[in-house]
Formats: structure tokens, sequence, C-alpha cells
């Protein structure tokens, strides 16, 4: 089963091509392609739940509270990735445990 991704309108954009050419059949969306370029968190995690999405950003200032709450109000959170570093280093490090879970 392929993990389905929306791409947060803060995650540097090298690393969703880096992740693009290391994982095959990627199913991965940018809140720009999902229409959400202005969508607040709150909105992203609602669209990204609605969808069956995991969210991939760096927002770790204020992602992670927003995704507690949601699930504190018993409302559906696909999942969040917080990536810490910038560029290919993260897109290698990431790729490799998608791909382990992918198996």
């Amino acid at each position: 089963m392929m993990l389905r991704l929306l791409i947060d309108q803060d995650l540097d954009q090298d690393i969703l091509r880096g992740l693009a050419q290391r994982i095959q059949g990627l199913d991965a969306i940018t809140a720009y392609e999902a229409g959400l370029s202005e969508a607040t968190d709150l909105e992203l995690l609602a669209w990204a739940a609605t969808e069956g999405r995991i969210i991939v950003s760096h927002d770790r200032k204020t992602m992670p509270g927003y995704a507690a709450e949601r699930m504190a109000r018993g409302e559906a959170v696909a999942g969040v990735i917080l990536g810490a570093a910038a560029g290919a280093a993260w897109a290698d490090s990431f790729s490799r445990h998608f791909i382990r879970l992918q198996r």
C-alpha cells in the first residue's frame, strides 16, 4: 500500500523533487496543487484527513499542536511527518524509511 502524502506549503520543493526521484510512483500532492496554498494548518489537517493523506511539513511550531488538538477533540488526523533538516539529506533519509514501510 502506497502512502498518500500532502506536501505543506512550507516544505522545500527540492525535497519533493528528491523524494519523487527516489520513490517510484510516489503519491504526493502539494497544497498548491490541491488548491490549498492559502490554507491554515487546521484546514490542511482537515483536508488531509478527509483525503487520507499524511502531511509532510517543516512546520514544527504550529502543526504538531494543531494535530494534537484535532485528535483530542476526536477528529481524524491521517498523520504528520515533520522534517528537521532541509535538502537532499532529508529526502535521502525519508525515502529510505518510506521504502522500508512499503515492504
